[in-house]
């Protein structure tokens, strides 16, 4: 399964929503597949833009496309996704450390 990671102005954060939440019931779209919305800062990554992550198997076009239809569209550089995906590894990591202290 490939991973993806987009950067976007913070500007752009509402219009970015409408996209991620958009057609909901369509099979190429972001509601059914899964993703993280996150502002970049709480990632690592530098102040004034938003990052998004998704997982997909086979083809995944017809998402990103959706988009680069945003003007502040941007792949994250290698290192910018090795460190988001590190982050978002260790916030799963403590969410599933925080559930097994409330019943274990």
């Amino acid at each position: 399964m490939a991973e993806y990671v987009f950067l976007f102005a913070s500007a752009d954060k509402a219009k970015l929503k409408l996209v991620l939440e958009g057609d909901s019931l369509a099979d190429d779209s972001f509601a059914r597949l899964g993703y993280d919305f996150k502002d970049a800062q709480a990632l690592g990554l530098p102040v004034g833009k938003a990052v998004v992550h998704f997982r997909k198997e086979g083809d995944a076009s017809k998402l990103i496309e959706k988009l680069k239809a945003l003007a502040s569209f941007e792949e994250a550089k290698p290192e910018e996704k090795k460190k988001v995906l590190e982050e978002l590894e260790k916030e799963a990591d403590n969410a599933v450390h925080g559930f097994g202290n409330v019943f274990g």
